[in-house]
């Protein structure tokens, strides 16, 4: 076999996953289409959402991970799983002012970036 190219090492080592080039002996002939285990429908979430419309596509989809786009160009720009939105969500101070609570005019859209910034000091409070 050959030995692997710079470009196979640079996706191993930032972990970016790939496909074998042969197929796992199991899976040789389960005879297995995409059709028969994806969601025709798939809902997605923009990078910037007001958090009602985020609850509501959380209630009426049970996805775990779903895709992010762009709000302008809708262009694929990453997925963020249902516990990491979850978890966004039980954020309150991002929602709102101090001493503040309730009411649907407190309603906020988030960026990508608001969303990093509240993960990561989510995690800083967990460590």
């Amino acid at each position: 076999s050959q030995r692997p190219g710079i470009y196979d090492n640079i996706l191993q080592l930032r972990g970016v996953p790939f496909l074998e080039e042969e197929c796992p002996a199991g899976a040789r002939h389960a005879n297995i289409r995409a059709r028969n285990v994806m969601n025709p429908t798939v809902s997605t979430i923009t990078t910037q959402i007001s958090v009602d419309k985020l609850v509501k596509i959380m209630q009426l989809n049970n996805c775990s991970d779903f895709p992010v786009v762009d709000n302008f160009d809708k262009v694929l720009v990453g997925k963020i799983s249902r516990d990491k939105l979850l978890t966004l969500l039980s954020c309150k101070k991002l929602f709102f002012a101090d001493g503040e609570e309730g009411g649907k005019g407190n309603v906020l859209a988030l960026s990508s970036s608001e969303m990093d910034m509240a993960r990561a000091e989510r995690q800083d409070e967990d460590d």
